[in-house]
């Protein structure tokens, strides 16, 4: 099955690929506080590990997000580290282990009060997308809702392929509590009029009619019109009921209004 498409690309790599920087950029989030300086200094002869931090540490405050690099991958900010604060160290020609990465990690962490996002949290974004799914069903909307939820709650944003699939769950168990209340809602003389939408006489459907717009003001399309307002009337009354009933909020009943007309 196909993932659920939210984002373009060029924002899918603005959240989760390693920002390209210019020295004005680099002077700024590669900047060390006092805090920084003390923790640096607890790194013995060890420029690469030290280099590494600054590294992750930057890497975070441009984007919000941690990652693995090679330093052959990121020479330039590497270069530019090692000229503002190592400027007689050669570049590292080894990397860091994977022991070290993950110490410098978990201070930069520790420094923002930041936790990785575990099955707890993963289940409370979930619930917090379904309440979304009730307000607005653009997946959009809800995406940014989430993101948002991490970031107050200092939580490394999940995986984009994993918000991918909780924004589609969301969405689909939103559109089967709508579609199963409605249905039980609504009352047969409504499920009539409604089927009478779909009446086909033989060149378009009643529904298809209704979304056409009128030509002009001539007096045979004004009486159209009346006659289309007419028709849905009732509908309309009683779908305004029946959103009460499901708890469909405003943007959502707008939502779907626009789907129908389009």
């Amino acid at each position: 099955m196909a993932r659920l498409t939210i984002l373009t690309q060029d924002e899918i790599d603005s959240l989760y690929t390693i920002p390209r920087l210019d020295d004005e950029e680099r002077s700024l989030i590669f900047e060390l506080d006092a805090e920084d300086l003390a923790y640096i200094d607890t790194i013995e002869n060890n420029v690469a590990c030290k280099i590494n931090y600054i590294l992750q540490l930057g890497y975070y405050r441009a984007i919000n997000n941690f990652f693995q690099f090679s330093f052959v991958k990121v020479k330039a900010d590497v270069e530019f580290i090692k000229q503002r604060y190592f400027p007689k160290e050669p570049f590292p020609k080894k990397g860091i282990t994977k022991k070290q990465h993950y110490k410098n990690r978990y201070q930069v962490m520790r420094k923002y009060k930041l936790k990785d996002s575990d099955a707890s949290f993963q289940e409370k974004l979930l619930k917090h997308a379904k309440v979304l799914a009730k307000s607005h069903s653009l997946s959009r909307f809800i995406l940014e809702g989430l993101l948002s939820y991490c970031q107050q709650h200092n939580i490394i944003r999940p995986a984009y392929s994993w918000f991918q699939e909780i924004v589609s769950i969301a969405l689909q168990e939103e559109r089967s509590r709508l579609v199963s209340k409605l249905y039980s809602d609504a009352d047969k003389p409504l499920r009539n009029e409604l089927d009478l939408l779909l009446d086909n006489d033989e060149l378009f459907y009643n529904l298809t009619l209704i979304k056409k717009d009128q030509k002009n003001f001539s007096t045979t399309e004004i009486k159209n019109t009346v006659a289309k307002q007419q028709l849905i009337i009732s509908i309309y009354e009683k779908s305004l009921i029946l959103n009460s009933y499901a708890k469909i909020r405003h943007i959502g009943t707008k939502y779907y209004l626009l789907c129908q007309s389009s």
